[in-house]
């Protein structure tokens, strides 16, 4: 409702199949959804995230950031729309979605969408798919440091961008131990 916000930190370390369903309203005006979440999927895993976020209200705001580190023949499934609606100006969605993947086999799909029927609003998104650039583990490794370790410090670098998003200082050294022994699997 008015003035609100909502934070949501999901954090999936493996998983067979998980499926996530979320369907957020602006309704009032100032309200706020900030959705930061990380997958680190191995194996067959599979995660497939939906959310639905609908600006229903003016001067609301809305950020997805999402990340995924993919190893083995694990797949992503990651779909964001954040509609804009006609009466609902000065409003901003922006979308971010982030994934690594560690094998050839591993594969993500990404479509972020937006709709907008409104002219006064400042919207973005973006989806980026790659690996772990060559470059910079070799120039890691000339500094002394293993192949293995190299990696480990990229991968954990990339994931705090989200983990540090979290206002909880015991859950989130909880969730960087898991996320080291996950690395420690993978690497």
């Amino acid at each position: 409702n008015q003035n609100s916000s909502l934070n949501i930190n999901p954090i999936d370390i493996t998983g067979k199949f998980i499926k996530k369903n979320y369907f957020i309203s602006l309704n009032g005006e100032n309200s706020s959804i900030h959705y930061n979440s990380l997958n680190l999927l191995s194996n067959n895993n599979h995660i497939d995230n939906y959310i639905n976020i609908n600006h229903l209200n003016h001067h609301t705001y809305s950020s997805t950031k999402h990340k995924n580190i993919l190893h083995g023949s694990s797949k992503s499934i990651f779909y964001v729309k954040s509609i804009i609606n006609k009466n609902s100006y000065l409003c901003e969605a922006v979308q971010k979605n982030n994934n690594l993947l560690l094998s050839d086999k591993a594969t993500v799909h990404s479509n972020p969408q937006l709709e907008i029927y409104n002219n006064d609003v400042k919207c973005s998104h973006g989806s980026t798919t790659g690996e772990i650039d060559e470059e910079i583990l070799f120039y890691m490794q000339s500094r002394g440091l293993n192949k293995s370790e190299c990696k480990k410090i990229i991968l954990h670098g990339f994931a705090n961008e989200i983990v540090n998003l979290i206002n909880d200082k015991i859950i989130e050294h909880q969730i960087n131990q898991k996320i080291k022994k996950w690395l420690d699997y993978v690497s």
